[in-house]
């Protein structure tokens, strides 16, 4: 059930965003569920009746929408207006030669007092419906027969405002700063389309259009054969080759290159070491080795060098992200000789001989103000990961991140003079530190300390082995005379009283503190859930008053909820001895109290302004805090109800796809600061 205009769009696994029609996102949520269903099976979501449910919606209400004067980012042009009032007028005609065979019967479900009647609309001529499906292949009839019905309206609008309410305004008269925006949502492919367009948009198109460009070393294998039936050497060649050659493509056009700022490059097939270890000749995966395996240069040579040159002819580049990839110096070389390139991301990536020594052959550029290294791999002991910070020494943002089955640990002592982020660094992270490592990590920062003040305004450290009293004294300690605006300590294990008042004596112009306490080794989906903490919310809050402008609290504070059957008459039942089935009453939901837990917190630090509860990795509550001209604080929730992680609690507790980072420093910010 669609128009011309309306064709069905191909399965995307992530669609591109804004949705352009009417029920688009509903309609793409439906294809993503009936493939996932269906996997391992090859389908066809355009063929599932949930698709077909929002389709059929979305055909009925077009109608509607141009008459009311509203409808979707498609627009209320006459050219769609008449396809579907064609489309419409024939639809009605064939619905109608069904609905005369249509009668309804009502099925009872349930039992006893909890029954309800469930309408079902039967044809008595299948026949006339089977016609019916095959031309329009619409939903169920029992779904489109009372959605027609109501479609009515239609009519009615069209009778009280007989001419469509077509749209004046296109998207060309918009102010290009409009524009522009909308180009930031687009997709590559739907800049390219929209520019194609007209003039106008042609203009506004160039620098989206290639503002972004990935390079992948695909790994698309046939997962319907046996991963040794393969040939994976093949497939390898087959993959380098489109590479190499999209490569060539865009050394060609230096104009295209000229426009590039963000690069992403990804080698998929080193991402699957684990499962091709000794099934390609590409490279040989052995532990034995420092880096973990060791690459057939023949065939990886060539192409390291390419991209190495692709990286140095993107002048104006101002990102960069490498996944899985051997960082040679060639490719090194390449990043820093880039003029404008002020954020560097690293996951999963490897460097080859020579590299840690690499600082001191660096280039007079402006430096790499933003760096982020996270999954280390395959090295004996990763902390000479952190040698890639020869490539940034005055790395302002820096963001490190390992996991739980490979923990990050802190660069040893031999290198630590060497390479030295803490007299540049003003927003640093951690995340899954390796056990027993916050002592190195604090006897790092005092070294540098000692020489140089610290510049740091973000510190955070997540670490799934928790945090003792020492510990924790220890890095605060070491902290101190830090000009800190936000702290979080994630996997504090000792969180008495003391602690509270020893941060807050370091650091009393803290704006943003976020606590998450743990006893013991955790997941990483558990990584903020609720926690009992040793002393009650009354007895931490007035700690909290010895900080001045501290804004935002967020804990993992468990609070015991109050359970519904108080209210459901049980406990009455029971004093007056009537007899009472439990499993009769109303099953009410736990109501919860947490925002009393932010209210006592408000109560005694006067600043604050809102408070996260830290219940799991994505799903948290804010509350936001206001206050009565008396002072006294009145405590709402973000939006009403803040399920999943919203954007207040991101600048003081970053977590972006399960990753930690703070928002990087742009060159401006960082001149600003110097």
């Amino acid at each position: 059930m669609w128009s011309a205009d309306d064709d069905p769009i191909p399965y995307q696994e992530y669609p591109t965003w804004p949705f352009l029609k009417l029920y688009e996102e509903q309609e793409q949520a439906a294809v993503a569920q009936h493939v996932r269903a269906s996997y391992p099976q090859p389908c066809d979501p355009q063929d599932s009746r949930a698709v077909l449910i929002w389709r059929g919606k979305r055909f009925l209400d077009v109608l509607k929408g141009f008459h009311e004067g509203s409808l979707d980012l498609t627009g209320r042009h006459p050219w769609r207006y008449r396809l579907y009032f064609t489309r419409w007028t024939s639809y009605i005609s064939a619905f109608n030669r069904v609905a005369r065979y249509t009668i309804l019967e009502e099925e009872t479900i349930g039992t006893g007092d909890f029954t309800f009647q469930l309408p079902h609309y039967v044809v008595t001529k299948p026949g006339v419906l089977e016609e019916f499906e095959r031309e329009w292949k619409p939903p169920y009839w029992n779904v489109l027969y009372p959605a027609t019905c109501s479609a009515v309206e239609v009519v009615k609008f069209m009778m009280d405002s007989p001419e469509p309410r077509f749209q004046n305004i296109l998207l060309t008269h918009l102010p290009t700063e409009i524009l522009d925006r909308v180009f930031f949502f687009a997709s590559s492919t739907q800049a390219l389309l929209l520019g194609s367009t007209c003039r106008l948009l042609r203009e506004v198109s160039l620098r989206w259009i290639y503002e972004g460009r990935s390079l992948v070393f695909r790994y698309k294998p046939d997962y319907s054969k046996p991963l040794e039936e393969e040939d994976q050497d093949d497939l390898a060649e087959n993959a380098k080759a489109q590479l190499m050659n999209t490569i060539d493509s865009l050394l060609a056009r230096p104009d295209i290159v000229q426009k590039t700022l963000n690069i992403r490059i990804y080698d998929e097939w080193q991402s699957h070491r684990d499962i091709l270890r000794g099934d390609v000749s590409i490279f040989t995966v052995n532990d034995e080795l420092f880096q973990g395996l060791e690459l057939n240069q023949d065939f990886y040579g060539p192409l390291l060098a390419k991209i190495g040159e692709f990286i140095r002819a993107c002048t104006n580049a101002t990102h960069l992200s490498l996944a899985s990839i051997l960082v040679t110096p060639v490719i090194a070389g390449a990043m820093i000789s880039l003029p404008h390139l002020h954020t560097l991301s690293l996951r999963g990536c490897n460097f080859a001989a020579g590299l840690p020594l690499f600082m001191d052959e660096r280039a007079s550029t402006p430096p790499i103000l933003n760096m982020r290294l996270s999954h280390p791999r395959f090295l004996w002991e990763n902390w000479w990961y952190w040698a890639f910070l020869s490539l940034s020494p005055d790395v302002r943002t820096l963001s490190v991140s390992g996991s739980r089955r490979e923990p990050i640990q802190v660069l040893q002592d031999p290198m630590r003079e060497m390479y030295n982020p803490w007299p540049t660094v003003e927003r640093f992270s951690v995340t899954a530190l390796a056990p027993y490592q916050i002592p190195t990590l604090t006897s790092w920062i005092e070294l540098s300390k000692a020489d140089w003040p610290l510049r740091l305004t973000h510190f955070m450290v997540d670490t799934h082995y928790p945090m003792d009293q020492e510990d924790l004294f220890m890095l605060v300690d070491a902290l101190r005379g830090a000009p800190l605006q936000i702290l979080a300590l994630s996997g504090v294990r000792y969180a008495g009283l003391d602690l509270i008042d020893r941060i807050a004596e370091a650091f009393p112009d803290l704006v943003g503190l976020t606590l998450i306490h743990r006893y013991k080794v955790i997941k990483d989906f558990e990584r903020a859930r609720l926690s009992m903490w040793p002393h009650a919310s009354w007895e931490y809050a007035p700690r909290f008053g010895a900080f001045s402008r501290l804004e935002h609290l967020g804990m993992n504070f468990y609070c015991p909820p109050i359970t519904g059957f108080l209210d459901d008459g049980v406990i009455e039942s029971m004093e007056t001895g009537v007899p009472c089935d439990c499993y009769v009453l109303p099953c009410l939901e736990e109501e919860e109290d947490n925002d009393t837990v932010a209210r006592v917190f408000a109560v005694h630090c006067p600043s604050l302004k809102s408070f996260t509860l830290h219940a799991m990795p994505l799903l948290n509550a804010t509350f936001i805090i206001s206050r009565r001209p008396d002072g006294y604080p009145i405590v709402e929730g973000e939006n009403n109800w803040s399920g999943i992680y919203g954007p207040i609690p991101q600048p003081y507790f970053p977590l972006k796809l399960g990753e930690f980072s703070w928002d990087p420093i742009s060159p401006e910010a960082a001149g600003a600061s110097s």
